[in-house]
């Protein structure tokens, strides 16, 4: 029978008029002392049970949360460190665009190229117009050429390194939140 039939059958009358017939005898109040003993046994292992589990679980809450706070701040350092690599340290007197300098640098090496690209141009036509041989001027001008596509590569891989850069600085600010988080988590 099942608890809710039980507690339907029964009344709080008919639980009171049994626990007085078996405290009217000595066998009864033995059954009573000795099921009320097993009981509280019987709850005090379950409860035993229950809060080993429940360290258990904190435990490796606390353990898994200090590997992943160790991990994050491993990611970070690395991220810092292979960002000062491609980049250099940021410029402090930039502060809203701490990398910029990279693109500023590469496009000043472009005019620089551009300008001796230029300059090499009107050697060589200088040369051509003193009679030294087409071909050479040619080759003078498309060599010129060649600079000036590489610059070209060169202003635009500047601009992805910059980009690059502000993923990892981005990258490495949220996995610095995140370490700050679970840090915070393991202190609550």
């Amino acid at each position: 029978m099942s608890q809710s039939l039980l507690s339907a059958a029964y009344s709080e009358e008919d639980f009171q008029a049994l626990e007085a017939t078996l405290l009217a005898s000595e066998r009864g109040r033995w059954f009573l002392a000795e099921h009320a003993r097993r009981r509280s046994r019987l709850e005090t292992r379950s409860l035993v049970v229950s809060l080993e589990r429940l360290e258990r679980f904190v435990d490796d809450r606390a353990t898994a949360g200090d590997a992943v706070a160790r991990e994050l701040e491993g990611i970070t350092a690395a991220l810092v460190q292979m960002t000062q690599e491609i980049v250099g340290p940021p410029d402090p007197e930039n502060r809203k665009d701490p990398f910029g300098r990279i693109v500023l640098e590469a496009e000043r090496a472009s005019e620089l190229v551009a300008s001796a690209g230029a300059r090499v141009d009107e050697i060589a036509e200088a040369l051509e117009r003193q009679g030294v041989e087409r071909e050479v001027a040619d080759a003078l001008h498309a060599q010129c050429e060649v600079v000036r596509e590489a610059m070209t590569v060169h202003a635009a891989n500047a601009r992805r390194v910059k980009a690059l850069a502000e993923i990892l600085i981005y990258a490495r600010r949220r996995l610095a939140a995140l370490a700050g988080n679970v840090a915070e988590s393991e202190a609550g």
